[in-house]
């Protein structure tokens, strides 16, 4: 089964890792819904554990150039990469059961062969610059100062629904839930 859905409902799902493939199943459905303008916008329902950081950034770069209002509903998981992806949407809503990984990236190198120094010196040099890009995103909305977001990517930490809404990382909760005691 595809990661995505196109509904009639305006909405498109993305269930998984995020990948340069997941893209190509994600683009179409959300062209042609924001080929008409709607009041309603678009919903992007998402669950995932993240991915590769450069189709996170394409997805993200994506869905900020859409005419349409993004809406992204993260349920279940929303870690790594697609954390990041959620701060595209113009609203972010998290279910009450969301949780968030959220890291600096990492770069997997066991099918690289050898590498000499430089190589491995311009590999750090752009692992750095992809991180403070997702910094300074993260950043651009989160209510956390940029001191605190920073410590938050370097621990690799867990966030529960209500950490991720006090950070400032999403807007509302999608309910609230009654639990009896």
């Amino acid at each position: 089964m595809k990661p995505f859905k196109e509904n009639p409902d305006r909405s498109v799902l993305l269930v998984g890792e995020i990948t340069q493939e997941s893209l190509s199943d994600l683009i179409p459905p959300v062209m042609r819904l924001d080929g008409v303008k709607h009041r309603d916008g678009i919903h992007l329902y998402l669950t995932s554990p993240g991915g590769q950081g450069t189709a996170g950034m394409a997805a993200y770069d994506f869905l900020k150039t859409r005419k349409n209002d993004i809406t992204i509903i993260a349920l279940g998981e929303c870690s790594s990469v697609a954390s990041f992806v959620l701060q595209a949407a113009k609203r972010r809503i998290v279910g009450p059961h969301t949780r968030m990984l959220l890291h600096f990236g990492h770069v997997d190198m066991s099918n690289k062969g050898s590498l000499d120094g430089d190589s491995l010196t311009r590999a750090g040099q752009e692992v750095q610059r992809l991180d403070q890009t997702f910094l300074d995103i993260l950043c651009e909305r989160a209510t956390a100062p940029r001191s605190v977001m920073e410590r938050v990517l370097q621990a690799n930490t867990f966030m529960s629904s209500a950490d991720i809404l006090h950070m400032g990382l999403a807007d509302e909760l999608l309910y609230k839930p009654t639990y009896r005691r």
